[in-house]
């Protein structure tokens, strides 16, 4: 269950369904000056997912629509074990505009691994705890725990994680 944070500044300038703020799970608009900011809602679950696996049946084959099927990670088309946000390896994408909230609820099921999620060339201002470097300014989610990070945006956001290194995700 998502609750609002009690320390939001300037309740009243974001968007508002029955006198409260409202939550997104999708913020994807045309970012027009002046209108509501959001809050925008994540849910990912870290763990590792054999990619090109028995999921993809004969994508490795080129039965295209194999690769497309339910599950099928098909990565760079060899099989092995990799780290993917809610078994995706090109992790979910996160669209928002100037000065909306972005909250993500980060799981981490990995068992025998920590790990974070840098934020990449974003401006932490009042969030810097959240940065994802672990062991610097913030410790690893572990095994079966729940990290929630809170991230204000200073400019419009388009993020996909563009490429996943063995245990290493960038955003």
């Amino acid at each position: 269950m998502f609750c609002l944070p009690s320390d939001l500044e300037d309740r009243d300038s974001f968007e508002t369904r029955n006198g409260q703020p409202a939550i997104f799970t999708d913020c994807t608009r045309k970012c027009d000056a002046g209108a509501p900011k959001r809050i925008c809602y994540y849910k990912w679950v870290l763990e590792l997912y054999n990619v090109m696996g028995t999921a993809c049946g004969n994508c490795s084959k080129g039965v295209m629509r194999d690769c497309d099927r339910p599950q099928c990670v098909p990565g760079d088309g060899v099989e092995r074990s990799c780290l993917t946000i809610n078994r995706q390896m090109d992790g979910p994408p996160i669209d928002v505009c100037q000065g909306d909230l972005v909250v993500v609820d980060v799981s981490n099921m990995m068992e025998g691994i920590e790990e974070t999620i840098h934020w990449h060339g974003i401006l932490q201002k009042g969030f810097q705890f959240m940065d994802g470097v672990p062991m610097l300014t913030q410790c690893p989610i572990a095994y079966l725990n729940i990290f929630r990070y809170n991230v204000q945006s200073a400019r419009v956001w388009h993020f996909l994680l563009p490429f996943t290194f063995r245990y290493s995700l960038w955003y």
